[in-house]
């Protein structure tokens, strides 16, 4: 099994267990998600770990430009989730809007991040 195929079957193995445990048990997700997001320090240390690995087996195997397209992909499919909850999420931007410095203070990595996968992917695709 290659290092993609693994991450996908670690993906949908995943997903397919949270699917189950939600149904059998909708607080088993809450527990969890209590849980993981008690120290968000750690939490973040364990998701650029994390980012940093997939990262790496994804750059063996794919360009930058077919990650981006599977990022958009992800990205509409997480915002299709979003919809249910869009008084949830207007609160927040509502939040972010009222101090910049604040929501730069709270999201700068995933900024930076974000940045510096879009810049590479200009670069990749007009080079």
């Amino acid at each position: 099994m290659t290092p993609i195929e693994i991450l996908a079957l670690i993906f949908a193995i995943g997903i397919l267990v949270k699917i189950i445990a939600v149904l059998v048990n909708p607080k088993s997700n809450l527990k969890l998600a209590e849980m993981m997001l008690e120290g968000t320090g750690v939490l973040r240390i364990i998701y650029l770990i994390l980012l940093a690995i997939t990262g790496y087996y994804l750059l063996l195997e794919l360009n930058i430009i077919q990650i981006s397209a599977v990022m958009l992909f992800a990205l509409i499919l997480v915002a299709l989730a979003f919809i249910p909850y869009n008084k949830h999420v207007l609160e927040i931007r509502r939040e972010h809007a009222k101090s910049r410095k604040k929501f730069l203070k709270q999201n700068w990595l995933q900024l930076v991040i974000g940045a510096a996968i879009a810049i590479w992917t200009l670069v990749a695709i007009l080079a």
